[in-house]
């Protein structure tokens, strides 16, 4: 393990062997407004509101959002002008440890791209998944629409689609990165949503239940993520940021919202500053269930990176010319029983776990960035006040992961009508002139999701790894036993230390046999200690496909795999059965954009998993007398997302 410091502006406390940052900006109502409210009728009848041919709108079209490393990395892949890895240096699966594949399907279908365009006349890529359950319900939520959904059994549709923009109350031209959580122990669902024109403007839109079911009032608060009390943005390129990505969390006490901060001017500015590192906000989250007004709401800011300085590590230095961290992944809890309350350092409970990936290249990286926020009770006391919120940080190694590289779906390089009478591009082909698939893209290997459940914070993210098939994206996967008396460092366990020759001793690695690849990988764990992984398939044989499967909290409990020298795998079960491939429109005019995201979330005894899969195909003949292809796809796009539980 590599102990690191955290220094700030600012007064410090050191315990522990930790130096612990207060914020860089808090107060009452810090960048928090109050929209109003929204009403969700209970209904499962759709009237589609636009008819008229769409148009298409992408986030890569708007405005640059990759990270820096990324952008020549991507760059080049589109190009053709893929790097060839050291294959010495990747993670390697031999036979025993690779996955059979499996399709029992059983999964529903959730909203499509059909749905989308019905409110909203738009067409969207990718769909950014961000489903949540919880109290007898399950949200599925994408770019730019959602609905709710009755558990059943069977799930089944709760209400109407809903426009993403009319529920927040904005038209934007950048609407991206949706989340949500049911948090049990207050009792209400939270929505998050960036909102941005590219230019002058971005918020996250924060949507909160005003009862325990989604289906009703919600109170709707903007919090800004544009101001120039952000000086990492504003220091460095004279203009204010755009907040990407906001990622969405909780404890007991604090909701937490995490953003990439881009400037605003990445179109057209002249220097080269690109990116400019993440900030952090905690809100008091049982004043925001409770629907206060902004004035009596703390916030506390946290600007990593210019004000709260990180030493440098490999890949990441003041040399770079930007702040590297980003994506600070938050927990989530299957129920309030998991939260960390402990009260160290400071006497004040909670502590809001974090993790971040620490591949700043665009190549590997052999270790994970964790991040823990104390003293979060302060922020419902009206004699404490956000101020006494804090964060420390620290490194911990890990086995290797490697940046993933884009990915084929059937007919990538022949002629996909020869491939099979599925194999039908209706829009590449009568649009675009295209005679092959497209191209799957994985994005990076930043970390996905987190969950805190039995001592344990469970993640995931994408990797190159190295199998008998050849070279696949596939996913690495920690737990992390934490400290919750944060000495002498975050991670240790009653019985010893979680660590064998300097690496997390529970984690490991998932790859599919045949060589499929599998995107976007998505954890989820119980308290009764058991996980799931959500994730897309897709390969030569196999169309774009939703899919899932058990990993365990150590190598002694059961199911495996749960170390790289475990028995052999779990099967992965596809749930949702791709029938044809992806024909989206951005398959044909640039960066190909797929999923960007899977979502797993554990509720009560059952997990509810989301992922984006191609549910329909159609000719070139039907789709240009009937483009939506009998009510099945858009225009411009056909994703459709999964919905599963287990």
């Amino acid at each position: 393990m590599i102990p690191y410091t955290v220094n700030y502006v600012g007064a410090a406390s050191t315990t522990g062997g930790i130096q612990w940052s207060k914020p860089t900006h808090a107060g009452k109502g810090l960048g928090l407004t109050k929209k109003g409210t929204f009403f969700v009728p209970k209904s499962s009848a759709n009237v589609p509101k636009f008819t008229s041919p769409a148009k298409s709108v992408s986030h890569t079209a708007v405005i640059n959002r990759l990270l820096p490393a990324a952008q020549a990395k991507v760059a080049a892949e589109m190009k053709g002008q893929t790097e060839s890895p050291q294959l010495a240096l990747l993670p390697t699966l031999p036979s025993a440890r690779v996955s059979a594949v499996t399709s029992p399907g059983g999964a529903v279908q959730g909203v499509n791209a059909l749905d989308n365009y019905g409110v909203n006349g738009v067409d969207l890529e990718p769909p950014d998944q961000g489903l949540c359950a919880g109290n007898g319900y399950v949200i599925d939520v994408v770019n730019l629409v959602w609905a709710a959904y009755s558990i059943g059994p069977p799930i089944s549709r709760a209400s109407a689609d809903i426009s993403v923009p009319a529920f927040f109350g904005v038209i934007a031209p950048i609407v991206s990165d949706p989340r949500c959580i049911f948090d049990s122990d207050s009792g209400h669902w939270f929505m998050t949503v960036l909102f941005s024109d590219g230019a002058t403007y971005s918020f996250t839109g924060i949507a909160v239940s005003v009862t325990g079911s989604p289906l009703g009032f919600w109170n709707v608060y903007y919090l800004e993520t544009d101001t120039p009390l952000l000086p990492n943005c504003f220091s460095s390129t004279g203009v204010t940021c755009l907040g990407d990505q906001p990622l969405l969390g909780a404890d007991k006490y604090a909701l937490y919202v995490s953003t990439n901060q881009f400037p605003l001017c990445t179109i057209t500015c002249v220097t080269a500053q690109t990116f400019d590192g993440s900030a952090s906000w905690l809100l008091d989250k049982w004043g925001l269930a409770l629907g206060w007004l902004p004035g009596l709401i703390s916030v506390a800011e946290f600007d990593i990176g210019e004000f709260i300085n990180v030493p440098n590590t490999p890949g990441c230095t003041a040399t770079l010319g930007f702040d590297c961290w980003y994506s600070i992944q938050p927990q989530n809890a299957p129920d309030p029983t998991q939260y960390d309350t402990s009260s160290i350092p400071f006497g004040i409970p909670g502590h809001l776990w974090a993790l971040s990936s620490m591949d700043f290249g665009a190549t590997s990286a052999t270790s994970v960035a964790a991040w823990v926020f104390v003293s979060t009770a302060s922020l419902h006391n009206a004699k404490l006040g956000p101020n006494s919120v804090a964060v420390g940080f620290e490194v911990a190694g890990s086995e290797e992961y490697d940046f993933p590289l884009f990915t084929f779906q059937p007919a990538a390089a022949a002629s996909c009508a020869a491939f099979g009478a599925t194999c039908n591009i209706p829009l590449g082909n009568t649009v675009f002139g295209a005679t092959a698939t497209g191209l799957i893209n994985p994005d990076d290997d930043r970390m996905q999701t987190v969950t805190i459940a039995q001592g344990v914070l469970w993640s995931s993210l994408s990797s190159l790894l190295l199998t008998p098939a050849g070279l696949v994206d596939g996913i690495a996967y920690f737990n992390f036993p934490y400290n919750p008396t944060l000495a002498p460092n975050l991670w240790t366990t009653p019985g010893g230390t979680p660590f064998v020759n300097g690496k997390l001793e529970y984690q490991g690695y998932v790859a599919a046999t045949g060589g499929a690849s599998l995107v976007y990988p998505a954890v989820a764990a119980l308290s009764t200690g058991t996980g799931l992984v959500s994730f897309g398939v897709v390969s030569g044989t196999i169309y774009p496909s939703a899919a899932y499967i058990r990993i365990a909290k150590s190598c002694t409990t059961a199911p495996v795999p749960c170390s790289p020298n475990s028995i052999s795998a779990n099967p992965i079960k596809i749930t949702g059965i791709g029938a044809g491939p992806t024909d989206g429109f951005t398959e044909y005019i640039g960066t190909p954009r797929w999923g960007d995201y899977s979502w797993a979330v554990g509720s009560g005894t059952h997990f509810y998993y989301a992922a984006e899969y191609i549910a329909q195909s159609c000719t070139d003949a039907t789709f240009t007398i009937d483009p939506s292809c009998g009510g099945t796809r858009s225009f411009f796009a056909n994703w459709s997302t999964a919905i599963g539980t287990v």
